[in-house]
């Protein structure tokens, strides 16, 4: 659909609010309902292989299905599914309100926010876990919080249903700096792994670093199978012990070492004692994360890319070692020699 068009099928385009590589996303009327909706259409002009198309295109309409299935007020609703000449779209519940990536941003999240919003999110994250949906794309960006301060869960374009062929063990998918050690080693998911994604973005917003993040791709996956992060305490003074262990429980590498249910972590925060409410929690801004809306494919490439080279440098500096050694052992053995003859 070209973004000069008024009309969409039924709906009135009134303007359009985001865009990416392979759809538009549009504030537009439904004349029939007398509402407005969120219109998301999936490009079809894009110079990519028929294959790919239809990736995409099964993608875009496992979103439409998963979320029409979903009926919580924590997760975005779904009108309608359909397609206007060889354009499918999705009609959806059209928020007024802010990522919670963006409000971290503006410094506008405070504990004893981020606590209202936690259970809101493992609210929802229980349901959807109930009937079989695990997220798998779970972080601050992907999260909307309403005027009213309620919280939305929205992108289900990557969820994975339990005991479906809709996704294959092996096939990795995601955001990298908020993936579970399952998803990085393309293993089968369950709701644990959205609750490692939870730990993660529960440390980003305390602290404003994301703890698996390095130099480049290659690391932050190392970093997710290895690295014990800092507690947020290390980072932040003003994060109390008791979340600090509600992010070590969360990012146990061992599934079976985390929190087994959303319920569970939405216990253990109604437990917390009330934070006074002058102790601000603030996002400190490093500025170095890596690109969380990078696509799965951009994921293995850079991944394979990164790996060769990392295994490049690594092979380089090992030579110029060899060499070095080898010039000293033989200074060395030309400096016995001498005195020997001397002698």
């Amino acid at each position: 659909m070209e973004e000069e068009k008024k009309k969409f099928g039924r709906y009135v385009i009134l303007e359009k609010i985001g865009q990416g590589a392979m759809g538009y996303v549009y504030k537009a009327e439904d004349p029939l309902l007398n509402r407005i909706v969120a219109l998301k259409t999936l490009r079809t002009d894009t110079k990519i292989s028929e294959e790919k198309k239809n990736q995409y295109y099964m993608r875009f309409i496992r979103e439409a299905k998963i979320a029409a299935n979903l009926s919580h007020p924590g997760i975005v609703v779904v009108y309608d599914v359909g397609k206007e000449g060889e354009t499918p779209f999705i009609a959806m519940e059209y928020l007024e309100g802010e990522t919670l990536e963006t409000k971290a941003r503006k410094k506008e999240v405070d504990i004893t926010t981020l606590k209202i919003y936690l259970i809101q999110l493992l609210e929802a994250l229980n349901y959807a876990h109930s009937k079989g949906i695990i997220h798998r794309d779970i972080k601050p960006s992907n999260i909307i919080i309403l005027e009213d301060n309620r919280v939305k869960i929205t992108d289900f374009g990557i969820a994975h249903i339990e005991d479906s062929d809709l996704t294959k063990t092996g096939h990795l998918i995601g955001s990298p700096n908020y993936m579970s050690p399952e998803q990085v080693k393309g293993e089968k998911v369950d709701p644990r792994s959205d609750l490692f994604s939870v730990g993660i973005l529960t440390y980003y917003i305390l602290t404003g670093i994301k703890p698996f993040t390095g130099k480049n791709i290659a690391a932050t996956v190392r970093n997710i199978l290895d690295k014990e992060p800092q507690p947020p305490s290390s980072h932040n003074d003003s994060v109390p012990p008791e979340w600090d262990w509600l992010v070590e429980k969360l990012l146990q590498k061992d599934r079976e070492k985390r929190f087994q249910s959303a319920k569970e972590v939405m216990e253990y925060l109604k437990s917390m004692k009330e934070i006074p409410s002058d102790s601000h929690v603030l996002l400190l801004n490093n500025g170095n994360d890596l690109d969380d809306s990078m696509s799965a494919d951009n994921f293995f490439q850079n991944l394979s890319h990164e790996i060769q080279k990392e295994t490049s440098e690594s092979w380089e500096e090992k030579k110029e070692t060899i060499n070095l050694a080898l010039l000293l052992t033989v200074a060395l053995l030309t400096i016995i020699l001498i005195i020997i003859i001397l002698v």
